[in-house]
């Protein structure tokens, strides 16, 4: 299964830094947001070497926050499928250094499977505030020709809610198979 589906940092900080990204439609919106936050560390570089990335993702924060289509966690609403599996393709945490409010960051690229058989490379996102922790953004991007986005917020206690995401990838990387619904503990 090939998976390039995230543009090099450079081609995301031009398309962040456009005059109409704001004004993308919702799953552009959420589409780029992910891009951004799977580049994390790159564009963390970018930003410590040359000081050239200077739009914050904050500023779509509020609308995709709009858009929220999901009330339960995604991880556990994917995974309540029996039939669905995942693999971890990479991942990435930390903070985001382009973001002065919601910088914590943790992403993943996943191959999403049903019954063995590959459907889908999606890009996973969690988000949350470095103030308080407590308000966050979840956000699951597949690969497919429309970008079908699936967001949550949440509006209080994100690092509860970060920390089991988190956890859930975690246990599926310690186990070094693909996670299974069946195997979650949640």
């Amino acid at each position: 299964m090939e998976h390039n589906l995230i543009p090099e940092p450079e081609t995301t900080r031009v398309i962040i830094e456009s005059e109409d990204f704001s004004s993308l439609p919702i799953n552009k919106l959420a589409f780029f947001w992910s891009c951004a936050r799977q580049r994390l560390e790159k564009i963390n570089s970018y930003i410590e070497d040359s000081c050239n990335f200077t739009k914050s993702l904050d500023s779509v924060f509020p609308s995709l926050k709009e858009e929220a289509n999901c009330r339960k966690a995604i991880l556990t609403k994917l995974l309540e499928d029996d039939t669905i599996t995942i693999d971890i393709l990479s991942d990435t945490n930390g903070i985001s250094l382009a973001d002065k409010e919601y910088n914590l960051v943790y992403s993943a690229e996943i191959a999403i499977y049903r019954s063995g058989t590959p459907k889908h490379i999606a890009l996973y996102s969690f988000v949350q505030d470095s103030a308080s922790e407590a308000e966050g953004l979840e956000i699951l991007t597949i690969n497919e020709s429309n970008l079908p986005s699936y967001i949550r917020h949440i509006q209080s206690n994100a690092k509860r809610e970060f920390r089991e995401a988190v956890s859930i990838i975690a246990g599926h990387k310690k186990i070094g198979r693909k996670y299974h619904a069946r195997t979650l503990k949640i």
